[in-house]
């Protein structure tokens, strides 16, 4: 027989395939009420492309007003549609707060033995709110992503690829004299797939969240000196999709019920299920032992867990451990580390160890630096999907850690003393939008002779990419030649690129996020620095 802390893990762990499943459901069901909306949306579009027509669909000045007219049109529509969706959502988190509170006060009692009797404390019908309402998840209260003036806004995802694809249809469908309702299905097919890919990362990451912020309050009332719960330990899923930044280091870590690590250096950060959109990972708590809840019992052997390759001694290797000494596919490989790291796998050049230490993964007996709880891998994991705003982190030369940087839409802004000690280190922060770099992160580079300028972000629907600059063997080109290469360059490409969006070879939208990427290549390979860009 298991130790209670094993039933407890074992109750945890079939309670997240539960969550998972909830959340697929409450995906199904906001669908719904996207497609509803969406169909509105759409007519009212088919109406007002109706009205454009007649004005010629030219360039001009009038045209332009009819597409920003039709999007405020739509935004009316999408607003309050979005709304009542959010009003719906929360109630149902509202309601998952409650079971998962009983589910887990369940979960103790089957673990603990009928002799030990337990007075359970409950959180409080405010607290519980709370979790819904205003607890951040991913940096934003749940209905900030429903409300249409908050900057994570979904309405104002959406309107920004309508806006997108109204204007590329203008200038490409139209102008072949397409009927209106085959336009306004391929405008209405680009914004239900984006549309439905946001709302899906959000109810999925809501309610993992608020099951697991749910779990962390109850036990949180039932530890102390007068409770069950002595600890929290870290649970991750082991198979080739747990992130390598956050939750492959972490399985099987434990914490404090304050979560302070213990026998590690491994922040809780926002915890399990919370710590990065999309986390499968969950926790279980850690009970005082029998003789100490009053009942002499011999511990037992542990129990199993669920793995890719089937089932594995319950935390007997974390999964840093478990993905060291596994056998490893061809595909399997690639998928974890890559084609080329991969390949070097392969022929014997590098360790199953080595890729693991490479992407970031510590296997017992390794150590990497961590400073001020961050490093740059964990940093870039966190903002990948941030669209509301850029961010940076900034190392020396010596690889010290210098600070977070927040910033506006476009910019960061970096104050003097971190200026002052950058000089040969590396500066990474996040672009709204998943473009490359600009012309400024250049001069940022260049003036302050980095190692590295790095820079990374989702492009819709879905594609992330890193970009890194580096100087060359002669530094960082710069002066009047560069800035006049750029201006050349630049003329260049984007006058490519115009043609074969007029002639329907390329569309607007992948011509607009893509173009300054062509244009570093290019003046790479020209000037003799190092660029490149990485899908991740």
């Amino acid at each position: 027989m298991p130790t209670a802390n094993e039933v407890l893990r074992d109750r945890f762990l079939s309670r997240q395939v539960g969550i998972h499943r909830l959340s697929l459901h409450n995906q199904r069901y906001m669908q719904r009420l996207l497609e509803v909306a969406l169909r509105e949306a759409n007519r009212e579009l088919h109406t007002r492309l109706l009205r454009m027509q007649l004005l010629g669909f030219d360039s001009g000045p009038l045209v332009t007003r009819q597409i920003e007219q039709t999007i405020s049109a739509l935004s009316a529509l999408l607003s309050e549609s979005y709304l009542q969706m959010g009003d719906r959502f929360g109630q149902r988190m509202l309601d998952l707060t409650v079971a998962e509170t009983e589910v887990t006060r369940a979960a103790i009692r089957r673990a603990v033995p009928n002799a030990i009797t337990l007075e359970f404390s409950f959180p409080s019908e405010s607290l519980l709110r709370a979790i819904v309402r205003t607890n951040p998840m991913q940096g934003h209260a749940i209905g900030s992503y429903f409300a249409r003036a908050t900057k994570p806004s979904l309405v104002k995802r959406i309107l920004r690829r309508y806006r997108e694809a109204i204007r590329e249809a203008v200038a490409t469908g139209l102008l072949r004299s397409e009927s209106v309702d085959k336009v306004t299905r391929r405008v209405a097919a680009q914004v239900r797939g984006v549309a439905r890919w946001q709302l899906r990362n959000v109810v999925d990451t809501a309610t993992k969240h608020v099951a697991m912020e749910s779990r962390q309050a109850f036990l949180a009332s039932n530890a102390g000196d007068d409770g069950v719960v002595k600890g929290y330990q870290w649970l991750s899923t082991l198979d080739l999709h747990t992130t390598k930044e956050f939750c492959i280091p972490r399985d099987c870590k434990t914490y404090s019920v304050d979560h302070e690590p213990i026998g590690h250096e491994l922040s809780w950060l926002a915890g399990p299920g919370r710590i990065h959109w999309g986390c499968r990972s969950t926790f279980t708590a850690i009970l005082k032992s029998w003789k100490a809840l009053g009942v002499k019992a011999n511990e037992l052997e542990g129990s199993m867990r669920a793995s890719m390759d089937g089932q594995v001694p319950k935390c007997l290797h974390d999964a840093a451990e478990f993905f060291a000494n596994r056998k490893w596919t061809e595909g399997e490989l690639v998928e974890m580390f890559g084609r080329r790291r991969a390949d070097r796998v392969l022929s014997g050049e590098l360790s199953i160890q080595g890729a693991l230490r490479e992407v970031g993964i510590r296997v017992s007996g390794d150590s990497l630096a961590r400073l001020s709880g961050l490093n740059r891998a964990e940093f870039e994991a966190a903002h990948l999907l941030r669209q509301d705003g850029e961010s940076a982190a900034v190392w020396d030369k010596d690889g010290n850690f210098l600070g977070i940087l927040s910033g506006s839409e476009r910019s960061v802004l970096i104050p003097p003393e971190i200026r002052a000690a950058m000089d040969g280190g590396v500066f990474t922060h996040n672009h709204p939008g998943g473009r490359s770099f600009s012309i400024e992160d250049y001069g940022i580079a260049s003036n302050h002779n980095l190692a590295e300028m790095r820079a990374f972000g989702t492009q819709e629907p879905g594609r992330s990419f890193l970009y890194s600059l580096k100087p060359g063997d002669s530094g960082w080109p710069t002066g009047e030649g560069f800035s006049q290469a750029w201006v050349t360059t630049a003329a260049e490409i984007e006058a490519q690129l115009r043609r074969q969006v007029l002639a329907g070879t390329m569309r607007a939208t992948f011509a607009n996020q893509n173009w300054v990427h062509w244009v570093w290549q290019r003046m790479a390979k020209d000037l003799g620095f190092s660029y490149s860009r990485t899908r991740l």
